[in-house]
């Protein structure tokens, strides 16, 4: 049995990505529904894929800005879970810091909103 190398790792998880989240014709939030201060968030982070996320098929999802960059949103997340989203020209770490934004994304996915969240989205 042959391993899959981190590439092929990677594209897997990018369509499978692309069936996870659709673009629908008014954007709401992908994680609680609000149509309210919709933001685009790059799931394998901005500058892990220059190349990927430059084409039209970037992987961005609608997120409103709370669960973007609020409290308890997904960048809160990325940031306790050390997920670096800086750039670094060595193609095998910027793979691997791919790989943990995205899981980070799919687990914050999976967590429940906050109550105070979910009256006011």
């Amino acid at each position: 049995m042959a391993l899959m190398t981190s590439e092929g790792q990677y594209e897997l998880m990018a369509r499978l990505l692309l069936d996870v989240a659709p673009i629908a014709p008014m954007p709401c939030c992908m994680r609680c529904g609000s149509v309210k201060h919709i933001e685009w968030h790059h799931v394998f982070g901005r500058n892990n894929d220059p190349e990927f996320l430059a084409s039209e098929k970037g992987h961005v999802v609608p997120l409103c800005r709370p669960c973007h960059r609020g409290r308890w949103g997904i960048h809160r997340a990325l940031d306790q879970a050390k997920v670096n989203l800086g750039y670094t020209p060595d193609r095998i770490d910027r793979g691997r810091r791919a790989r943990k934004a995205w899981l980070v994304f799919l687990w914050w996915l999976d967590e429940q909103l906050e109550p105070d969240h979910q009256q006011s989205a």
